[in-house]
């Protein structure tokens, strides 16, 4: 699976130490909205790729006669 990683988008006008994360997903972003891949590493099945939160991701499957799946973990989540 080719994994594409891009910097965060925001607009915010507040300095990034005054800015929070949403708690929910945000979806699916439009193409041309996000960054220059920042990163484009190709995983092999039982490989492990960590990024830290917010950074946006994207990792379609490029084969389409196996299935793909991943699976998010996050951890420490204020409420």
């Amino acid at each position: 699976k080719l994994w594409s990683l891009h910097a965060s988008t925001s607009a915010s006008m507040l300095p990034p130490e005054a800015q929070t994360l949403p708690r929910y997903s945000s979806g699916d972003l439009p193409a041309e909205s996000l960054a220059p891949a920042m990163s484009t590493p190709r995983l092999a099945p039982g490989d492990l790729l960590y990024f830290p939160r917010g950074v946006i991701h994207h990792a379609p499957n490029l084969d389409a006669a196996r299935p793909s799946v991943h699976l998010t973990i996050s951890t420490f989540q204020k409420q």
